[in-house]
């Protein structure tokens, strides 16, 4: 460890299957990536795609996070990001805390448009590390909300010379869009179903 290496002391704020996130020490505007495990693909994904939104020179980053770069931590290398927050300075919450507390997809519905208008007027490419647990609904305001996509960026295909055409990236985007749409109504209809169970035993226990 040199002098040059953050110190990270907290427990993660979250955790993923390949990476975890802490918080930027001495700046909580940001966090860090960090893998822990020996797999890296959905990070050199992530880092290459950012990459190239770079040299789009894409400057809308209303729902995805900036990337700052590679930092060398006391738990290895990691990847700064900004920090989505709400107006009232509390980390924002995923989809998956938000369904759980009873928010409905008709709620959520003209969020979800929002994001699907927003990667495709600025031809943000997504994959399937996509889901509810990585997309946070952010409230900028005590009237304003928004969603926010923190992993999945970028796309899994070996030879994406394609994704220069605007055409091309549209179709694509909008044929993910449908399978993402069928796997949230897949997973907001499983998770009533064990709502719809527990209260039913619930009932029973009382009775």
């Amino acid at each position: 460890m040199t002098e040059n290496t953050l110190r990270l002391e907290v427990d993660p704020i979250g955790k993923g299957k390949e990476r975890s996130c802490f918080l930027y020490p001495e700046d909580n505007s940001k966090v860090i990536k960090i893998n822990h495990t020996e797999t890296t693909i959905q990070t050199k994904r992530e880092t290459r795609y950012y990459q190239q939104l770079n040299k789009r020179k894409i400057i809308n980053f209303s729902n995805i996070p900036r990337y700052y770069g590679k930092v060398e931590t006391n738990f290895g290398t990691g990847h700064v990001y900004d920090c989505i927050r709400d107006h009232s300075g509390k980390i924002s919450e995923s989809l998956l805390w938000y369904f759980k507390e009873g928010m409905t997809l008709k709620e959520l519905s003209p969020y979800l448009n929002q994001l699907k208008t927003y990667f495709i007027d600025n031809r943000i490419i997504f994959n399937h590390d996509m889901y509810e647990g990585n997309i946070l609904l952010q409230k900028i305001s005590p009237h304003t909300q928004r969603l926010v996509v923190i992993d999945g960026l970028g796309d899994t295909v070996l030879i994406p010379f394609l994704n220069y055409l605007p055409s091309h990236v549209s179709s694509k985007i909008n044929r993910r869009w449908e399978r993402f749409i069928k796997r949230l109504h897949e997973y907001y209809n499983s998770t009533l179903s064990v709502k719809k169970t527990v209260r039913e035993d619930d009932n029973v226990t009382q009775q």
